[in-house]
């Protein structure tokens, strides 16, 4: 993924930048140990969820670096999922949770910033929820207007094309729903994506 090895060439940069030796260290070697992972599986068209997961603690704790604790985040996996017996695509996850970052959590300005990722299993298929409490999707676009910063997102755009040929290709059957959350008078109040993965490759999922 292009788009991700440029931001974090770019962070680096910016600790070197700033004469933050140590910080650079250390994200270079997270950086250089997540690119190893991907590495070690390019021959292979999917990865096991199990190796989707490591590679996704290693990017937040590199995000959670790079943004020096401007958010808390935690990873939940539920205990009776065998990951090796799910296949995803690489960099399923990232996307949704860069944007969840970014665009959500970075620009509240609050002080509770929260990311949170469950993966739990019902019936014949994997949940993988990614919430924020961020600013919503609606108020990230208005700003994005106001900062005149009109790009599509790079990430939200190929993450979708990659989903629409895996299924065309009936490689695999992964759904996507993402919910604007909202409280009793319509302030936002985060977003929540929910990715469902399902183990039964001869059916399709209607979410």
């Amino acid at each position: 993924n292009p788009h991700f090895i440029f931001n974090s060439l770019n962070a680096i940069q910016q600790f070197i930048n700033t004469e933050n030796k140590k910080a650079a260290n250390d994200y270079l070697s997270r950086f250089a140990r997540l690119m190893r992972l991907y590495l070690n599986g390019s021959d292979s068209q999917f990865i096991s969820l199990e190796q989707e997961l490591e590679v996704l603690k290693l990017y937040c704790s590199l995000e959670h670096l790079r943004f020096a604790d401007k958010f808390q985040y935690s990873i939940t996996i539920d205990h009776d999922i065998d990951l090796k017996d799910y296949l995803v695509p690489a960099m399923l996850l990232q996307p949704h949770v860069e944007n969840a970052i970014r665009h959500g959590l970075i620009p509240s300005g609050k002080d509770n910033n929260l990311l949170t990722i469950f993966v739990r299993q019902a019936d014949q298929q994997i949940i993988c929820t990614i919430q924020d409490n961020g600013i919503g999707r609606e108020r990230s676009w208005e700003l994005k207007l106001k900062q005149k910063v009109l790009h599509r997102s790079m990430g939200n755009k190929i993450s979708k094309e990659r989903l629409e040929m895996i299924r065309a290709l009936k490689l695999a059957y992964i759904s996507e729903v993402i919910t604007d959350l909202k409280d009793s008078t319509g302030s936002p109040l985060g977003t929540k994506i929910e990715i469902y993965i399902s183990k039964n490759n001869h059916s399709v999922i209607q979410v």
